[in-house]
C-alpha cells in the first residue's frame, strides 16, 4: 500500500482497506465480549467507518486535484463532527465498565460534542484573520484532515505482513500490556489527528492583537489592549490537574489482592515540559485543554495520584486512551520531550503533522507572487525500526533552493531534538530517514540530494551533495549560502559535497 502526498491515494486506501479490516477485526474483538459477540460480529455499533463514512469518503475520493477539498469545505467541517463524535462513542462502547456490552439496547453518547464542535466551527471562521497576524502562516481546516488521512494510512498499513495498529503501544508501556483493540485504536487517532491544532488561534491572537494596537496607534496616543491570555484561581487547579493526568503513567502496586493493581504517579519530566509548554501557551498542549473541558468524556476519567486510589487493569487501559490522546496532542508542540518508539501515538501525530506539507501555501509566498515548490513525499517505510521519508521537488528555481535547504536542516534540527539522546535512549531502536531530492528548473540532469539521519546508535547527520553538475564551481553557486567556512565550523553535523 503507497502512502504518499495524495488525497485521492490516500482516500482509495481508506475505502479499499478499512471496511476489511474492519470485518476481520470484529470477528476477533468479538471473542472478548460474549455478552455482545454477536453484535460486535456484524459491526452493530458505532465507530469511525461506518457505511456512510465509507461511502462519502469514496465520493470526495474521485476529485481531481487536491485544490478541490478547499470547495468542500463545509462538507469537511460536517464530517469532522461525526468522525469525532463517533470516535466517542466508540470508545465509551468498548470500555466495559460502562453498560453497553452488557446491555444491547443502551447505545452511547457523546456528552459536550455540540460544544467541541462550536468551538471548531469557530476556530474554522477564525482562519482568515490568522492569515494576517504571520506571513508564514499556513492552512489548519483541511490539514487536520490530510493529517488524519496520513496517520491512518501508516495505522492500516502491513509493509511486514502485519497491521501497524498491531505494533502500536501506549506511550512508557510495555507493548502486550493495555493493548487497545483496531476500533479503539482508530479512534484514538481520529481524536488526536483531529483536534491537534484547535488551540492554533488562541497561541496566535497575542500576534493579532499586536498589530492591531500598532495600527491604533495612528488614531489614540499610546493605545493599551490586553496581550494575555490569563488563568487565574480554579481555571489554574483545573489546568494543573490536567497536565498531571498527561504526566502519570501507571505502576503495579504490590498489593495481594487476587487481581493485579495499579496506582498513578506524576513522571515530574513530563510535567515540567508540559506547565512550560502552557505558559508558552503552545497550540498543543491549549488544544488539549479545549478537548478536555468540553467533553464530558474527559471530564469523568478516573485519575488520582494517591497511593490509596488503586485501578484494575481495565481502569489503568482507559486511563492510558485518554492520557495518550491528550499527550499525543500536547506533545506536537513540546519539542522538550524526547521519543524512544516509533510505535505510539503521540510519535504518529508528528510525523503525520510534519508530512502533511503539500497544497499549503502561506501568505507571504500568495503576496510576492512567489510560491515554494510543493513537495511531493512519499513515506517508503514505517515501522519499528525505521521511518525512511522520501520528498521530491520537481522544476525548482535556482533562487529557491537556498531557502529549500534552509527548511530541510530546521526540520533536521527539529527531529534531532526530538530523537535526542537521553536518559534510557540508548533502548531506542529505530532509525529516521528523511531523503530530500532537487530537481533544477530548466536542466533537469542537475539536481540536489539532501539527506536528513538520525540513526539508533550513531551521530545524528545532514548531508547535502549534488549530482549532474559538470563543474564544482556551478554546484557551489547554487547552494553559495553553505559554503560560508564559519557556517560549517558552528553545523559540524552538516556536510556538503559534489558526488
Amino acid at each position: 500500500m503507497e502512502i504518499k502526498s495524495d488525497d485521492g491515494a490516500l482516500l482509495l486506501n481508506i475505502v479499499k482497506h478499512i471496511p476489511v479490516i474492519a470485518k476481520k477485526e470484529a470477528e476477533k474483538v468479538s471473542r472478548d465480549y460474549p455478552n455482545a459477540e454477536d453484535k460486535i460480529k456484524r459491526l452493530n455499533f458505532v465507530y469511525p467507518f461506518d457505511s456512510k463514512i465509507i461511502e462519502y469518503l469514496d465520493s470526495i475520493g474521485n476529485l481531481s486535484s487536491s485544490t478541490n477539498l478547499y470547495s468542500i469545505i463545509s462538507d469537511l467541517k460536517d464530517l469532522w463532527f461525526q468522525l469525532v463524535d463517533k470516535s466517542i462513542k466508540c470508545l465509551r462502547y468498548f470500555d466495559s465498565r460502562e453498560p453497553y456490552l452488557d446491555y444491547k439496547d443502551k447505545v452511547p453518547q457523546s456528552y459536550g460534542i455540540e460544544r467541541l464542535s462550536e468551538y471548531y466551527n469557530e476556530f474554522s471562521d477564525f482562519e482568515a484573520l490568522l492569515y494576517g497576524s504571520n506571513q508564514f502562516y499556513r492552512d489548519h481546516v483541511i490539514h487536520l484532515f490530510r493529517t488524519w488521512l496520513i496517520g491512518l494510512n501508516i495505522l492500516i498499513n502491513d509493509e511486514s505482513g502485519e497491521l501497524f495498529y498491531e505494533k502500536i503501544q501506549f506511550e512508557s508501556v510495555d507493548i502486550n500490556e493495555f493493548k487497545p483493540n483496531f476500533f479503539e485504536c482508530i479512534s484514538i487517532w481520529t481524536l488526536a489527528s483531529l483536534c491537534h491544532d484547535l488551540g492554533y488561534p488562541l497561541e496566535k491572537f497575542q500576534n493579532v492583537l499586536f498589530k492591531t494596537q500598532k495600527m491604533m496607534g495612528y488614531l489614540v496616543s499610546q493605545p493599551k489592549i490586553q496581550q494575555d491570555i490569563a488563568f487565574s484561581g480554579t481555571q489554574d487547579k483545573i489546568n494543573d490537574y490536567i497536565v498531571c493526568m498527561m504526566s502519570a503513567k501507571m505502576k503495579a502496586s504490590e498489593s495481594r489482592k487476587k487481581s493485579k493493581t495499579y496506582y498513578a504517579r506524576v513522571q515530574s519530566k513530563y510535567y515540567v515540559k508540559y506547565t512550560k509548554s502552557l505558559e508558552n501557551h503552545s497550540h498543543g498542549i491549549v488544544s488539549s485543554l479545549i478537548v478536555y473541558r468540553a467533553l464530558l468524556y474527559f471530564l469523568e476519567s478516573d485519575f488520582s495520584f494517591h497511593d490509596d486510589h488503586e485501578f484494575d487493569s481495565n481502569d489503568a487501559k482507559q486511563f492510558y486512551i485518554r492520557r495518550d490522546i491528550l499527550r499525543s496532542i500536547s506533545s506536537h508542540t513540546c519539542w522538550d520531550i524526547y521519543h524512544m518508539r516509533s510505535n505510539t501515538f503521540p510519535l504518529l501525530l508528528i510525523i503525520s503533522d510534519e508530512l502533511q506539507e503539500w497544497g499549503r501555501k502561506k501568505w507571504m509566498d500568495l503576496y510576492r507572487n512567489e510560491i515554494m515548490p510543493d513537495p511531493q513525499f512519499k513515506l517508503a517505510t514505517y515501522d519499528k525500526k525505521y521511518i525512511i521519508i522520501e520528498y521530491e521537488f520537481k522544476k525548482t528555481q535556482k533562487q529557491k533552493i537556498e531557502r529549500l535547504i534552509a527548511s530541510f536542516y530546521n526540520q533536521f534540527k527539529k527531529f534531532r531534538m526530538l530523537l535526542r539522546d537521553g536518559e534510557d535512549t540508548s533502548k531506542r531502536d529505530f532509525t529516521l530517514y528523511i531523503r530530500y531530492n532537487i530537481q533544477l528548473y530548466m536542466t533537469p540532469n542537475k539536481n540536489i540530494n539532501v539527506t536528513s539521519s538520525i540513526p539508533s546508535k550513531e551521530a545524528a547527520t545532514f548531508e547535502v551533495t549534488g549530482g549532474g553538475f559538470t563543474k564544482k564551481s556551478d554546484f557551489q553557486r547554487v547552494i553559495s549560502k553553505f559554503y560560508d567556512p564559519k557556517e560549517l565550523v558552528e553545523k559540524n553535523d552538516f556536510y556538503v559535497k559534489l558526488s
